[in-house]
């Protein structure tokens, strides 16, 4: 029988673009708009801004030898998910529970982001996010320490002021994720195969997809991480890549700067742990933290060398998030694991590692107070039932069977993922997040080495019948002492 002939890169680049023009903007959304009425604005933002996102995804997709016409259908169709909740989150947020000058953000952190952002942009009054003196405290502490993001917010809306263009630039953050997974996955196994379903598990991953719909500084983290991974696996360091690394160290060191130590050991992944390149790492990781200690304009992201101690050692007198705020169920699981001596953190760890692995698992609530809640929280079954049980199998069984660059990035995203259950307890999913393109790998092998070898499909369909049969019962426990 003749084999069909697989399409080239440059027939899939022009029928990617013919797709993407035709069938999503050149009807899709003005048709849409009829029907939801978006201001003009934003129309404009979400019309183009839309169009040149693809067209640049394309572009980089290319200049990573990942474009296919099947990854990048995949790609459009996470972006096309992303894109629908963005519209619908910037209508509830300006058309239904607020408005275009005072929009609706949950009344937390995005609310917070945006209104310093018009403030740094426009120098408009803030807005109060929450009304008593005490949270006012509380939000003056995290103005200061979440500085780096509205920074960005207020650089957009000096052009175009309005919510649209910072969701926007956040479900372009996702998009690049997606494809940067990609790009690594294709360093590990330069094998289309395996690239398809990196890029698969990460287009349906409930933790890259929700922040790239809410103005929340997850996406550009996840980005940082995926950007200075790609830089490190990579054996060509071109210029491109080396601007993405630094972006990447620039956005860490701004946002969340403890991670830092991690993009650490995400460097020996590369190096091959070779002394004189760790030397060169840990010089080069001093005189950017030093940098940005020293410099007036990133004087608010300064590195707080004592927070990860404190977490770990218990010893700091910081205000933390407070566990009692989480699920019910979980307080009764870690309500009390911070306060334990850090070796007894440390033996129990299996616990909190578990919950933040689970978490949010009440998929079947569809009481929303906001359009994203769909992804974060009832998408989160594809999480529980697919993509998370072929990460937990590619760790139980096939790491030992991979090569040195996969194995290697499988560790240091178990352990970053271990190291977020420990400092809080597994009560925070989200900020694990960042360590997806370190996760996703491992279980696009699962998929991978299945479609090549039957003991593997055979060994997984057993794996996942066992999963299945583990998760009906704790679904059982769960209702049971809800009742009780």
């Amino acid at each position: 029988m003749k084999k069909i002939k697989r399409l080239n890169k440059t027939t899939d680049f022009y029928i990617s673009i013919l797709l993407l023009y035709l069938v999503i903007y050149l009807f899709g959304l003005p048709i849409l708009n009829q029907f939801i009425k978006l201001p003009l604005i934003s129309f404009c933002v979400f019309y183009f801004g839309g169009m040149l996102i693809i067209v640049v995804s394309l572009l980089f997709m290319n200049s990573l030898k990942i474009l296919s016409l099947l990854n990048f259908l995949i790609v459009l169709f996470a972006f096309n998910l992303m894109y629908f909740f963005s519209i619908w989150d910037y209508q509830e947020s300006t058309m239904v529970k607020g408005t275009v000058d005072s929009p609706y953000l949950l009344d937390s952190d995005p609310e917070l982001y945006h209104n310093l952002g018009m403030f740094l942009a426009h120098r408009k009054k803030l807005n109060t996010v929450i009304s008593n003196n005490e949270d006012n405290l509380a939000i003056g502490e995290r103005t200061i320490n979440s500085v780096g993001y509205p920074v960005i917010l207020g650089f957009l809306y000096k052009f175009i002021p309005d919510l649209s263009i910072g969701i926007l630039f956040n479900t372009f953050s996702s998009v690049l994720v997606i494809i940067l997974i990609g790009g690594i996955a294709y360093q590990i196994i330069p094998d289309n195969k395996f690239v398809t379903f990196n890029i698969l598990l990460a287009s349906i991953s409930p933790q890259i997809l929700s922040s790239g719909v809410i103005l929340l500084k997850d996406s550009l983290i996840i980005y940082a991480i995926a950007a200075v991974t790609l830089f490190f696996v990579n054996n060509k360091k071109t210029i491109p890549l080396f601007i993405n690394l630094l972006i990447g160290i620039l956005i860490i060191s701004s946002f969340r700067a403890p991670f830092l130590l991690i993009l650490f050991f995400i460097s020996l992944i590369g190096f091959r742990f070779k002394f004189k390149n760790v030397f060169i790492i840990t010089i080069f990781l001093f005189i950017v933290i030093t940098f940005l200690n020293n410099i007036e304009l990133m004087s608010s992201f300064k590195f707080d060398s004592n927070y990860l101690f404190e977490k770990i050692s218990n010893t700091g007198t910081r205000k933390e998030w407070n566990i009692s705020n989480s699920n019910g169920f979980v307080v009764t699981l870690v309500g009390n694991y911070n306060s334990k001596p850090f070796f007894m953190k440390l033996i129990q760890l299996p616990l909190p590692a578990t919950i933040q692995y689970l978490l949010p698992f009440d998929v079947w609530n569809f009481n929303i107070d906001y359009p994203f809640r769909i992804i974060e929280r009832n998408m989160n079954i594809i999480w529980l039932l697919f993509t998370g049980p072929l990460i937990i199998f590619g760790y139980l069984f096939l790491l030992g069977k991979a090569n040195k660059l996969l194995r290697n990035i499988s560790l240091v995203g178990i352990s970053s993922f271990l190291l977020i259950a420990f400092l809080h307890s597994g009560a925070i999913p989200r900020y694990y997040y960042p360590f997806m393109p370190l996760l996703i790998p491992i279980g696009a092998f699962s998929l991978y080495a299945s479609v090549k070898y039957i003991k593997v499909r055979n060994n997984l369909k057993m794996f996942m019948f066992i999963y299945y049969m583990f998760s009906i019962a704790f679904i059982f426990i769960y209702f049971l002492k809800k009742i009780i």
